[in-house]
């Protein structure tokens, strides 16, 4: 699954991810910007596929349109006209709902191609019963609660810790909030161990933050964050800081359509999260025998994308 950028759409992140499995030796990227060679201005290309073909770099742009209604020929000539000052070798337009027939004949005068994926599968393939799916998406909301421990001579202890407590530098300067570094931690997945998630129906999350180490703005030198201990005033490092975060969950459920591209079936949907982005979920079946590095090669400079 993934969350769709500004300047995607879903169907044409689908065509992206199915491509990137077709492919896999290629180098697919999505939203690409490439360079005008007349007037030296970018513009995006939907998908674009690259690869070697006897030493020679080959580019592939791929157009894609999610729309119910059938493009002519205006979108051909539009494409057209993107294309002829940008570096790439070949020219593939994909539409979801297929094309009028000027639109076919005009995009195949100019040497482009015109796909169409097809919406049937096999009754007897695995995606065949895999008509839709249950996901959670869940918000973070802010530290509910913080409990900590920091080190001392010989032992580390708890001690009480809030969100709005204070850190400081072993020099005694202070640079921030506990909430801050739980904020920043967030941000960083692999910046903390996951010490207990609660069930998806709960409304919190346990985090452990263990070892916490900090990276300074000024000097990039990672450091140990300190707290003040009230009893004395003395600051020691923190050992472990263990978060609760208040989470909102909501259970969804996604229509799934099907496709086959390139002999290979797919499906796709997507939903709405948080009402400002979309997360699309494509899965794709492996059929027949993997192809080998040359005919995968060959198959990706070529770009025929006949559907079967």
């Amino acid at each position: 699954m993934k969350v769709v950028p500004k300047r995607s759409n879903d169907f044409q992140k689908v065509i992206y991810y199915v491509r990137k499995h077709i492919a896999p030796d290629a180098v697919v990227r999505e939203s690409v910007m490439l360079t005008d060679k007349i007037t030296g201005e970018p513009r995006e290309v939907d998908v674009l596929v690259e690869g070697t073909m006897g030493g020679e770099r080959l580019a592939i742009a791929i157009e894609v349109r999610g729309h119910a209604r059938k493009p002519g020929v205006q979108w051909v000539e539009e494409v057209r006209g993107k294309y002829q000052d940008l570096p790439v070798d070949k020219v593939v337009m994909v539409s979801r709902s297929g094309f009028t027939a000027s639109a076919l004949t005009k995009a195949a005068s100019y040497g482009i191609e015109a796909l169409t994926p097809l919406e049937e599968i096999s009754r007897y393939g695995p995606l065949s019963k895999l008509t839709g799916i249950e996901v959670a998406t869940r918000s973070v909301r802010g530290v509910r609660l913080v409990q900590g421990f920091v080190d001392f001579a010989d032992h580390h202890e708890p001690v009480a810790v809030m969100a709005n407590s204070a850190l400081f530098h072993r020099d005694g300067t202070e640079f921030g909030t506990v909430e801050m570094v739980c904020n920043d931690s967030m941000s960083k997945p692999d910046a903390f161990d996951i010490y207990d998630v609660a069930k998806p129906e709960h409304t919190a999350y346990k985090f452990t933050l263990e070892g916490v180490l900090l990276t300074r703005g000024d000097t990039g030198e990672t450091f140990t964050p300190h707290l003040r201990i009230q009893a004395d005033g003395s600051l020691h490092p923190i050992k472990r800081l263990t978060t609760v975060w208040e989470v909102e969950v909501i259970q969804e459920s996604i229509e799934l359509k099907h496709g086959v591209m390139r002999g290979l079936p797919f499906a796709y949907g997507s939903i709405d999260i948080s009402g400002e982005k979309r997360l699309v979920f494509v899965a794709g079946e492996q059929m027949g025998e993997p192809l080998t590095d040359e005919e995968m090669l060959e198959a990706v400079v070529q770009a025929d994308g006949e559907y079967s």
